[in-house]
């Protein structure tokens, strides 16, 4: 999924964010093209659309859950030689009698749900033939009440997707479980970059674009660095950069916050 571009522009480009903005004079050899700064820090788009927030307390196995309702011996372990994204995830090894594999997010139940509805995904992986299951559970006043649940039957080892959705009453608690049922001793389970959203948001912040431009002067054809690795994103990260060079040339789209371009011409160009 793509997220939203901080765009380094001119002043005039007022629906994009804008960052300080640089002007080149490029002029004729031997003369020198010299960078004038022209003030316009910290202009930032409005305000953006919502986002779910991820209600689950460690999605990414970096601390861990609760594996006491699993099979008697069984361990619940952070694993780093298995990971679908990130350090680590979540690895429970059966105990010797075997039984039953359940990670639970106690004591990261969303207490309050804001309603109307529960999404929850995680990734899973484990033996082949496996059946896991995703589930989430409403809590009335305590009590155990509506559930949601999703298994899938592992036709190999790799990371799969699991994905459930519940209806909920605005307030009540909700309970998220990874399980497995009837394994074999020492059997492995893992799971990892698990999500849950009970209906809380944020409002998406625009990006603040911030550039520089070096060398401070040079003589035509000149070939300048664009530098905007100080862009921030209050809400997320960056993925994407453009550079208007202010010289009819195409914008230019990197994924880095640098970019170089050469000005050949006589004029002033504002990047």
């Amino acid at each position: 999924m793509r997220r939203r571009i901080a765009i380094p522009v001119a002043v005039t480009a007022v629906l994009l964010a804008a960052g300080t903005t640089a002007v080149w004079t490029a002029v004729a050899s031997p003369e020198e093209v010299a960078p004038e700064a022209v003030g316009d820090p910290g202009t930032t788009l409005p305000v953006g659309p919502v986002k779910p927030i991820n209600e689950v307390g460690d999605p990414g196995a970096e601390l861990g859950w609760s594996s006491a309702l699993s099979a008697p011996g069984s361990v619940l372990v952070r694993d780093e030689s298995k990971a679908h994204s990130g350090l680590a995830s979540f690895k429970l090894v059966v105990g010797p009698g075997g039984g039953d594999a359940v990670i639970d997010d106690s004591p990261n139940w969303v207490a309050a749900s804001t309603g109307p509805t529960c999404t929850t995904s995680a990734w899973v992986a484990g033996p082949i033939g496996a059946t896991v299951q995703l589930a989430m559970t409403e809590y009335v006043a305590g009590v155990a009440g509506a559930t949601a649940q999703t298994p899938i039957t592992l036709a190999d080892t790799e990371w799969h997707l699991l994905e459930t959705t519940l209806a909920v009453t605005p307030g009540n608690a909700v309970d998220l479980r990874i399980s497995s049922i009837g394994l074999a001793p020492g059997t492995e389970l893992w799971v990892d970059d698990v999500t849950q959203n009970c209906g809380k948001v944020i409002v998406l912040q625009a990006p603040v674009a911030a550039l520089t431009i070096t060398p401070a002067s040079g003589v035509a054809p000149v070939v300048v660095t664009a530098d905007a690795t100080a862009s921030t994103d209050a809400d997320g990260d960056i993925a994407t950069y453009g550079f208007d060079w202010g010289d009819g040339s195409p914008v230019e789209s990197a994924i880095t916050p640098t970019a170089t371009h050469t000005y050949s011409t006589i004029g002033t160009f504002a990047v």
